[in-house]
């Protein structure tokens, strides 16, 4: 899953020495990009006989919109703290030919209080006088040190924060050619928000204390704002984790680990499963029983539960059959599988539903799957999506050589392969350019099996307005990315109107 913070407010504070005059009013609010620079004896001041060299300088101050965190933590449907989960700070690199800093370290550090973003556009004389600015933050509201100076630890009246309970606070990158976007790893800040360790999910970020302190200067270092007309290159925090599942009952193994999942609706709609006016809620809840003839095993069986939290009607058991099973040998060494039946049952083995049959086989039996020829179809795909809501496709995956087709009367439905490591990447229409990748890491764009077809699941605040744009499916095998298919439809993002 992929899911962005969109920037509610950005500005840039900034020194400067204009017309022989310094200028510590001047406000960017609304200005399209946000300028990082540094100039050291560019311009200088007269104290007596003596020419001291002037340095004029800028910090960034950003704020982002975390409420949807906050509403789903406190609802039980998101996880901050699992593994999975990443937040990384992205500002767009607004280059535009003009001379840029290489090889300068940039840093971010949390706001320990709320700015006023302003309305100032001029970053030329810097004329629109307003807050944010390098002598206030807010209004009447001052900085502890100008230019928004003061840092500490959380305990402290400070303008930023350096450390906090869980330790050190700066997230940092070098930009080597001076041309890079700013990619920051926040998932500790974003996290420790959520927890009363920081104010804000807002960030200070300007050059090391010591660029800004030497005698070079850095000119200049241009980002998008959230103003920038381009709305793809707007700041944004980006959220991913894994969200997938992968229902082993299309190939089940002997030997070998296999995991079952099964749905529970009332009118159409996931409800808990029950026994006696009672739901059946978290691990080992249930008994899921496999059966094939006189012979039988039982394992437990647990509600399903991942990063947003406890789903709903979605129950799950991991188990295992061993090839030494006189009658699991005798099966697979006359026909070369062992069939069986599910049910899943209640603790005291009351049943709740009978939803499937398993065909389990030898490792050795698995089929090799030739990417190449697999056919990829992507359903329930909509030609537009508003924006704020989810994007829930279907994905079915055939290999036409792996089954016989024959010319029959009826309406035939084709196996769906199951592959692990199905990834999908969204694309750009028009130009073919990689919008969102696959992510092999965090497994952000990881599909999921259950028994009938992968499915993947998409917020829409990840796509730009506007777009036109296509999926793309890819296998990862453990060294490299393979293209799976051919591309969707297009599909467009649209605004959500509000009346």
């Amino acid at each position: 899953m992929i899911r962005h913070l969109t920037c509610s407010s950005d500005t840039y504070i900034s020194k400067r020495f204009i017309d022989n005059k310094w200028v510590y009013t001047g406000n960017t609010g609304n200005a399209g990009t946000l300028d990082l620079y540094k100039l050291y004896n560019q311009t200088a001041t007269r104290v007596g006989n003596t020419r001291v060299p002037n340095t004029e300088l800028t910090r960034l101050l950003l704020n982002f919109d975390d409420s949807w965190i906050t509403n789903a933590r406190y609802a039980g449907a998101f996880d901050i703290n699992n593994a999975s989960v990443k937040a990384t700070l992205v500002l767009h690199d607004a280059y535009g030919g003009q001379q840029v800093p290489d090889n300068v370290k940039i840093v971010a550090y949390p706001l320990s209080a709320p700015f006023r973003e302003g309305i100032g556009r001029d970053i030329v004389y810097l004329g629109d006088v307003d807050n944010a600015n390098w002598l206030t933050s807010s209004n009447t509201t001052t900085w502890y040190v100008t230019g928004c100076g003061l840092g500490g630890p959380f305990s402290d009246p400070v303008d930023y924060y350096t450390t906090n309970a869980n330790g050190a606070l700066e997230a940092s990158q070098t930009l080597i050619e001076g041309t890079e976007d700013l990619v920051m790893d926040v998932t500790r800040h974003v996290r420790d928000k959520q927890f009363g360790l920081l104010s804000l999910t807002a960030f200070r970020i300007s050059y090391t204390g010591s660029l800004e302190d030497d005698q070079n200067s850095y000119f200049v270092k241009r980002f998008s704002s959230r103003s920038a007309y381009a709305q793809e290159k707007r700041p944004y925090i980006k959220l991913e984790w894994d969200a997938s599942i992968f229902d082993d009952s299309l190939q089940p193994v002997i030997d070998q680990d296999n995991t079952c999942y099964v749905s529970f609706k009332k009118n159409g709609i996931p409800a808990y499963a029950s026994y006696l006016n009672s739901n059946l809620l978290g691990n080992n809840c249930m008994i899921m029983k496999l059966s094939s003839g006189s012979w039988s095993a039982s394992f437990s069986a647990s509600q399903y539960s991942g990063v947003e939290g406890p789903v709903i009607g979605q129950y799950y058991s991991t188990f295992a059959i061993s090839s030494l099973d006189p009658v699991v040998s005798f099966n697979v060494n006359a026909s070369g599988s062992f069939s069986t039946e599910v049910s899943w049952l209640t603790p005291s083995n009351v049943l709740l539903k009978s939803d499937r049959k398993l065909k389990f086989t030898m490792p050795s039996n698995v089929p090799t799957i030739d990417y190449k020829r697999i056919i990829v179809s992507f359903y329930n795909l909509n030609s537009e999506y508003y924006t704020d809501s989810f994007m829930n496709i279907s994905i079915a995956t055939f290999d036409p050589g792996s089954q016989q087709i024959a010319v029959v009367k009826q309406p035939r439905v084709s196996l769906n392969v199951p592959i692990k490591n199905l990834h999908i990447s969204i694309l750009n229409a028009l130009t073919g350019k990689v919008i969102i990748a696959p992510n092999i890491i965090q497994k952000s764009t990881l599909t999921s099996l259950n028994q009938f077809e992968h499915f993947w699941e998409l917020h829409t605040s990840a796509l730009p307005i506007g777009g036109s744009y296509v999926l793309q499916a890819y296998v990862y095998d453990g060294k490299n990315l393979i293209k799976v298919g051919t591309t969707s439809a297009p599909f467009t993002i649209k605004e959500q109107q509000c009346c």
